[in-house]
């Protein structure tokens, strides 16, 4: 059974954009700064716990600015130097579902901030193939456990992922307007895409359908927001897969 989230609006018509997050597991966005990826990401996260009361989430970033500070304490909140640590914690989640798949698994959310900056901080090459690869089987191999990898980056460009990393993301979104590196990544066959995309507009497509052009949802209540975001990172890590696990 597909599993959809109202995620954006249709530009003019607002109706909602659903991410089926059965048939689109894995999600990437490119959003230069002030272009309002804080403000998608916040929403996704509360539209998350609303709707997928069960979920786990961890959250990842590089940079370890101001947007995920307050939550800096959660055991499921890896800031700097740490996501390091927090990828291997999250990939060993993955791990664990990938060997025993008869399980129907809780959603599990792995938000990625500043996924480039990462990549490109990992000094030794066979570090840096060894993550890419870690990379690669989650985008291949996560679908039928429930997990679903969400990668945020601000510049975007290929050498970044993996060999196909970008075919494996189903979900491609553009905040803002859309740099020509980022355009050739998320959107290559699309020549005639508004580029020039302001603060909360977006570019959105679903593998392989036509980009459509879209907004954010509005926020009306940010102290609830947070209250949402704080529920579901409270929850922290599913420490014993046996535990949260429960039989089809």
């Amino acid at each position: 059974m597909s599993v959809k989230l109202n995620i954006l609006r249709q530009e003019g018509s607002n109706q909602p954009i659903s991410w089926d997050m059965t048939r689109w597991p894995h999600m990437l966005i490119s959003a230069p700064t002030n272009g309002g990826k804080s403000y998608f990401i916040k929403y996704l996260l509360c539209v998350i716990n609303l709707h997928l009361s069960a979920s786990f989430c961890v959250i990842m970033d590089y940079k370890q600015g101001i947007d995920y500070w307050q939550w800096r304490d959660n055991e499921n909140v890896f800031l700097g130097d740490s996501v390091y640590d927090g990828f291997n914690k999250a990939y060993s989640i993955f791990e664990n579902r990938r060997t025993n798949p008869d399980k129907k698994y809780p959603p599990f959310f792995l938000v990625f901030e500043e996924y480039q900056s990462t990549v490109e901080s990992i000094v030794k090459k066979s570090d840096k193939e060894a993550f890419l690869k870690k990379v690669g089987n989650l985008l291949r191999l996560s679908r039928q456990v429930n997990y679903h990898l969400i990668c945020i980056c601000q510049r975007i460009d290929a050498s970044a992922f993996p060999a196909g990393g970008r075919e494996n993301f189903a979900a491609k979104i553009a905040i803002g307007r859309l740099s020509p590196q980022a355009k050739q990544m998320l959107f290559p066959d699309d020549e005639d895409i508004n580029r020039n995309k302001g603060q909360g507009e977006v570019n959105v497509q679903f593998d392989g359908q036509p980009v459509i052009e879209a907004k954010t949802y509005t926020i009306r209540d940010m102290n609830k927001a947070e209250q949402l975001i704080t529920d579901l990172l409270s929850r922290g890590l599913p420490l014993s897969e046996e535990a949260v696990a429960r039989s089809p």
